[in-house]
C-alpha cells in the first residue's frame, strides 16, 4: 500500500494531513486539519490515514450539499431595502448605457 497523502511524523506519533477545499474555506475558518492517528507504525497507520482521509473527504461532500440548500428568504421588502435595490438598478443601467446620454431613473 503507498503512503497515504499527507501523512507525516511527529516524534513517536503519526499526524495527517487534509488540506480543506477552497470554497469550504471560509465556512471552516481553516485551510487544513492535523489529525494525529492512535496507530503508530506498520500497516495500521496506512490504513488508519486512509480511512480518515475518507471521512474528511464525506464530511466536505456534506457539507457542500448542506450550504448548497442554503436559500435566504426575504420575509418582507421594507422602503430601506426598495430603495437599495432602485439604487443598484440605477447604477447598473447607468453604467451599461453606452450611447453616453444618462439613463433615466426607473424611479422617475
Amino acid at each position: 500500500m503507498a503512503k497515504p497523502l499527507g501523512l507525516t511524523a511527529r516524534g513517536s506519533s503519526k499526524v495527517v494531513r487534509i488540506v480543506v477545499p477552497k470554497d469550504l474555506r471560509e465556512t471552516y475558518g481553516r485551510t487544513d486539519f492535523r489529525i494525529t492517528l492512535k496507530a503508530r507504525e506498520g500497516p495500521a497507520v496506512k490504513a488508519e490515514a486512509h480511512r480518515v482521509r475518507v471521512q474528511k473527504d464525506a464530511e466536505f461532500e456534506a457539507k457542500r450539499k448542506e450550504l448548497a440548500g442554503v436559500v435566504n428568504v426575504i420575509e418582507t421588502i421594507t422602503p430601506e431595502l426598495s430603495q437599495a435595490i432602485a439604487q443598484g438598478v440605477y447604477a447598473a443601467t447607468r453604467c451599461s448605457n453606452s450611447a453616453g446620454s444618462p439613463a433615466r431613473s426607473p424611479l422617475e
